[in-house]
């Protein structure tokens, strides 16, 4: 002859709540993200219509690719 294993009531009651809480254990998924398309941009001419109204340059030390530190 088997025993029954009869659980305390308040035992019962925690796995009840737990089974239930247990569903907002995991996390809800975001949103999918929108994307707008505002279609292809529109063809820009490639000829210059201005020319520049100012030169600038750099001293030549500054031609290559190290960094300069200047101190006060």
């Amino acid at each position: 002859m088997r025993k029954k294993v009869v659980f305390p009531r308040t035992l019962t009651l925690a796995l009840l709540a737990f089974t239930l809480a247990a569903c907002q254990l995991v996390p809800e998924r975001p949103p999918a993200p929108v994307l707008h398309d505002l279609g292809s941009a529109p063809a820009a001419s490639l000829a210059v219509t201005w020319r520049p109204q100012l030169q600038v340059t750099a001293p030549p030390w500054l031609d290559d690719g190290a960094v300069h530190y200047r101190l006060p």
